[in-house]
């Protein structure tokens, strides 16, 4: 399960966080996806740690028990990863992202490089040129171009109604059940498995502890200029994508990976969840970045 801690930034602002595993061992930081939290499924957690990986989990700002920070800023989040793996004596160590995780993960490939290892992401997000492209966050885009005021307005009544939905058992299902109707069977699939569809309730319920406002920020802030370009990344990058994403379209993130000098491109079979069935190669490969005996 992990044990949660608290951490306080010198500004006063605080960070929940999750640690799984040995606290003596190499670290690995994983970053929840938009939206979500520092509560992640066994599935994931396990194989982490029994490869001999300490897997740290944190909540972004707003989500879970993390301080909200308004207006956000990718740099401002590397600063903050400094200073908590200052804090918590990280050492060297590897970030891994999932989707709106997979940003952030990139910002610190981008601003501690001295600090990673490697960067490890996992359908990440992409900034988005041109026309929105299918799938679920095309509407979504449109409106954030239109007015970010609008798109916020549009995110407090949508998260307004999941809020409210996971509050009771019965919409709660019937909540998972649209989403996973928009996904690719191979996805639905994923989330079918034994302990899949209650760690995923569990995890958007922590999520919206403070309400729905981060979900609207972070979007805009991954929607937005990242304040930094690909070709910018020093730090070794291995991309694990699915090739029937419609949350991320393949073509679009292989396409800003390209840019970066120092990828690994990983296409797989699969939705925005297809990383999830080559976990055990991404373990490995994290265990050689980290020199791992």
């Amino acid at each position: 399960m992990g044990d949660d801690l608290i951490v306080q930034l010198r500004d006063g602002r605080q960070y929940g966080l999750r640690r799984h595993g040995d606290a003596s061992a190499p670290v690995l930081l994983l970053l929840h996806g938009t939206p979500g939290s520092r509560l992640v499924s066994g599935q994931i957690a396990d194989p982490i740690t029994q490869a001999g990986l300490q897997l740290v989990t944190l909540d972004r700002p707003g989500f879970g028990q993390s301080s909200p920070d308004y207006p956000r800023s990718f740099r401002r989040f590397a600063d903050d990863i400094a200073e908590l793996a200052e804090q918590q004596a990280w050492g060297r160590f590897v970030v891994a992202g999932v989707s709106g995780g997979g940003a952030h993960a990139l910002a610190l490939g981008r601003y501690l490089a001295d600090q990673l290892a490697s960067c490890v992401v996992l359908a990440g997000a992409v900034p988005v040129q041109g026309p929105p492209p299918p799938g679920p966050n095309r509407l979504p885009i449109r409106v954030m171009r239109l007015s970010p005021t609008l798109f916020r307005g549009l995110n407090h009544l949508m998260t307004a109604s999941a809020i409210r939905a996971l509050r009771d058992p019965a919409r709660t299902d019937k909540l998972i059940d649209r989403m996973l109707a928009r996904l690719p069977e191979s996805d639905r699939q994923r989330l079918s498995r034994p302990g899949a569809r209650e760690g995923l309730v569990a995890n958007l319920r922590e999520a919206f502890a403070q309400g729905g406002r981060a979900t609207a920020e972070e979007s805009l802030l991954i929607g937005g200029d990242w304040g930094f370009d690909a070709a910018e990344i020093a730090t070794t990058v291995h991309w694990w994508h699915g090739q029937d994403d419609r949350n991320v379209g393949a073509e679009a993130a292989r396409d800003f990976a390209a840019a970066i000098p120092q990828v690994h491109w990983h296409g797989v079979q699969g939705g925005h969840a297809a990383w999830m069935d080559h976990l055990a190669a991404i373990t490995q490969q994290i265990r050689e970045d980290l020199k791992c005996k």
